[in-house]
Order: C-alpha cells, then structure tokens, then sequence
C-alpha cells in the first residue's frame, strides 16, 4: 500500500495536469477560434458532460468503495470489478440511446449535430477509463505517466493542426481522441490487478448505491456543467465563452483539492470499515488543515488580479468574464471544503441519503436562481448561482455531519487563517493599484509575495503541522543529500 504523501503527489500531477495541459493550449485557442467558437465547443461540451454522468452515475464512488475494501483478495476484487463494468456498460448505452434521441427532437442542438456526433464517441469512449478502479487500488503513479503521454500528444496536436476559426471541429475531435487512448490503454492495463470473466457476473449488490450516489452526482451538476448548458439556451455564445473562461483556471486550481480527495477517500474508507475511528478523524483533521492553508491566499490573489490572469489566459476580448471570475474565486474554499464534507465524510461512511437530501436542496436552490438571475445578467448571473448553491450544499452537510460524527466546524482555526491574511489582501490590493507593472510580471511578483507571506503565517503564528512535518521532511533530505 503507498504512502499518502506518494498517491497524493502522483495524483495532483494527474488531477492538474488534466486541466494545466488545456491551460497550455487555452490562450492559443481562445485567440484563434475566438470567443463565439469557444462558447459552441464549451456549450456542446457541457450537453456530452451531463450524459456522461448519467452514464457513470455512482460508479467512482462506488467502485473506488468496494476496490479499496476488496483489493487484498484478487478473484473477489475481479469479481467486484466484473459486476461494476457491466453496470457501468448498461448506463452508458442507455446515456448514448437517450442523446441520440435529444440530437433529433431538440431544434436547439440541430446546428450542433456534427460536435454532437463527436460527443457521442468521447460518451463511449469515457466507459473504458475505469478511473475509480486505478484510484481503488492506489496505483496513481501508473495513470499518471499514461496521462501525462496522452496529453502531451494532444499538446502538440492542437498546435499543429488548429490554424484558424473554423478548426473548431477539429479541437473537439482531438479533445475525443484522449478518451479513446486513455481507455484502450486502461483496459489492457487492469489485467495486472484483475480477471476478466463472465462467469458469475453480479450488478444486484452495486445498483442501491450506484443509483444513489449518481442522482447526487446528476443533480450536482445542475449547477455545475449544467448551468452552462442553461446560460446557453437562455443567451448566447458569447456569454457562454465568458463563464467558461472565467471557471477555467478556477477548475485548475480546485483539482489540487480534487487530487487530495481521490487519494484520501480510499484510505480513510478502508480505516473506516475496519473500526480504526481514531486514525480515521485525524485523515480528515489533516486534510481540512491543508484546504485552510493553501485556499485562502489562493482566493485573495485570484479576487485581485482577475482581470490580469483572464488576459493571460485568454487575451483580449474576454473583459466580460472579469467580474465572473471574481464572484466565483471563493468557490475554490468554499467546494475544497465541502469535498471533505461529502466525500471523505459522508461518503465514507455511508450517509448516502443525506448526500441525495442535499443535494436535492441544492439543486432547488440553483434552478429557482437561474429563472431569475440567468435570463437578466447572463455570465454574472450563473458565476452567483455556482456560489450560492455550493454554499448551500456545504452548510446543510455539515449540518448533517453534526447529527451523525463526532466532528465539528473548526471556527476558531478558520477564524486565525482569516484575520491573518487579512494584510495580504490589502498589500496585494495597493500593490496592483499603484504598480503600473506587465500583467505577467505583476502576477510573478505577486505570486512570491504570497507564498512567503503564507508560509511566515502558517509556520510562525499558525503552527501548521502539515506544512512544518513537510518543511522537516524537505530539510532532512537535503540534509542528507548534502553529507552524501
């Protein structure tokens, strides 16, 4: 079993990596397609999103679940792995039949028939990355370097063969051509773990939970890949080319939390149903530490210098997701810690159906806002329906994890983290007012001003013991680089 530490080293290169390789291409595509060409691609997208994740349902929770729990047996994880993949298979088909159908009798989609058709591939494609059995048995360095190959092909595909405005189509085939690779390697790969056999198949034992867990992920996305699709019926392109840039580098930062979360759910699942409680509330102690730490100087410097990371990002044209951008920072707190709360909590411990509740609330929440506000203030407007709902989302939660855990909202630890960086926002506010510097150079600034700022903070006052347990290990290694 590795180390925390390794899987969630391997994992965050993995996580980020899915969205930093984007990154890298975003500025050049952004410029060449333009922002109505982004907003059809974003747009088409978030349609191909919500169907695949009716076709997945619960199937990550809920394999990564019964893998971690199963993985010291190999005929009875195969025979877990087997019952998950045909499960899995059934919805897939069924999400594929049923966007088929909405292609043909939606006069909205008919212009977007041949991404659509695309979409449909990648919707396929999508069954055979079996992500949630990597993450089941913890093999994280494995897909990490396979990630990171497919990637960099599709780096320097996009440079290659997307040249003008009308290569629209073609960046979205190269987006579908990832899947396709990821899953044929996935599936050839999992022999080393697993037996493939049909023989005495099961889906009964996983469909309760898979069911569950996949109407929580389905209404989640109500407000998130959904408000996208929502923002472009009600407006237009453009406003949807805003709103995705604006959550582009937002959905690169929250995948460092995303990346600590996959890593730790397995573990602090597996302490869980064997009765070690103690080890298992320190887990979430450390995590929610870390959210508090690294979070907060992340939201400050994204609140101030939006405007200068939306036109590194993507150049000019794109002041319309400024404000977006800025009303939307606060989710990376705000969902990095609501993550531990479903996730690693709830989830773990197998409070489902107050997981499908809430979720519920949730969604009531984001439908109720987007009649009122998407219609009027278009990319604005879905930026504040995003934060209103997670917010919603993380209060009725821990609501629910004061009822059933031990486990409390640490407010006098928030509370110290807060008023610390309070001089950090306001440096970092008069430093971009009265410093008529390069937007990279300022960013550059900026960004070391913030790191050493937080570090002083979180080991001098604060007393973090991850960071300090980090630095020790750092130090030590040096140390012993140095006498070698």
């Amino acid at each position: 079993m590795n180390s925390i530490k390794k899987n969630f080293l391997y994992n965050s290169v993995l996580t980020i990596s899915g969205y930093l390789f984007p990154l890298i291409t975003y500025p050049y595509v952004s410029r060449v397609l333009g922002v109505s060409n982004i907003g059809i691609c974003n747009f088409v997208d978030s349609i191909i999103n919500y169907f695949t994740l009716f076709s997945m349902m619960g199937i990550s929770a809920v394999g990564m679940r019964v893998i971690s729990q199963s993985r010291d047996d190999r005929k009875e994880m195969s025979r877990h792995f087997t019952g998950l993949l045909v499960l899995n298979l059934i919805t897939t088909t069924l999400a594929i039949v049923a966007l088929l159908v909405s292609m043909y009798t939606i006069e909205k989609l008919f212009p977007y028939r041949d991404l659509l058709y695309i979409g449909v591939c990648k919707l396929f494609f999508n069954f055979f990355l079996i992500e949630w059995f990597y993450a089941g048995v913890e093999d994280f360095k494995y897909i990490t370097k396979r990630s990171l190959l497919v990637r960099s092909l599709f780096v320097v595909a996009v440079f290659v063969f997307i040249r003008d405005a009308d290569d629209y189509k073609t960046y979205y085939l190269l987006s579908a051509f990832i899947y396709l690779l990821n899953g044929i390697i996935n599936i050839f790969y999992c022999r080393k773990y697993v037996d493939l056999t049909i023989s005495g198949i099961r889906i009964k034992p996983y469909v309760a939970t898979f069911l569950t867990i996949g109407f929580y992920m389905l209404i989640t996305n109500i407000y998130t890949s959904l408000n996208v699709t929502w923002l472009g019926f009600a407006t237009n392109d453009e406003e949807v080319g805003y709103y995705t840039t604006a959550t582009k580098l937002y959905t690169i930062i929250l995948a460092m939390f995303t990346a600590l979360t996959n890593v730790v759910y397995p573990r602090v699942t597996y302490l869980y149903s064997k009765g070690m409680k103690d080890e298992f509330w320190e887990k979430i102690q450390t995590v929610v530490e870390v959210v508090f730490a690294v979070s907060l100087p992340i939201v400050i410097v994204l609140m101030v210098f939006s405007p200068d990371l939306i036109h590194l990002l993507a150049g000019d044209g794109y002041e319309g997701a400024y404000t977006p951008f800025r009303i939307i920072a606060p989710l990376v707190l705000i969902v990095g810690y609501e993550q531990v709360l479903v996730i690693q909590i709830l989830m773990a411990t197998k409070h489902d159906r107050q997981i499908t509740i809430n979720s519920i609330f949730g969604a009531t929440v984001s439908i109720l806002m987007n009649l009122v506000l998407i219609s009027r203030f278009g990319a604005i407007g879905t930026a504040i329906v995003w934060v209103c709902t997670e917010l919603t989302i993380a209060i009725l939660s821990l609501k629910d994890i004061h009822k059933f855990t031990p486990y409390r909202f640490p407010a006098l630890l928030f509370l110290k983290n807060i008023l610390f960086y309070i001089p950090l926002l306001l440096v970092l506010l008069a430093f971009r007012e009265f410093m008529a510097l390069p937007g990279i150079i300022s960013l550059s600034i900026a960004g070391v001003l913030t790191f050493l700022y937080s570090l002083y903070i979180q080991t001098r006052w604060l007393k973090n013991p991850i960071i300090l347990q980090t630095l020790d290990s750092i130090y030590r290694r040096l140390s012993t680089h140095i006498k070698k």
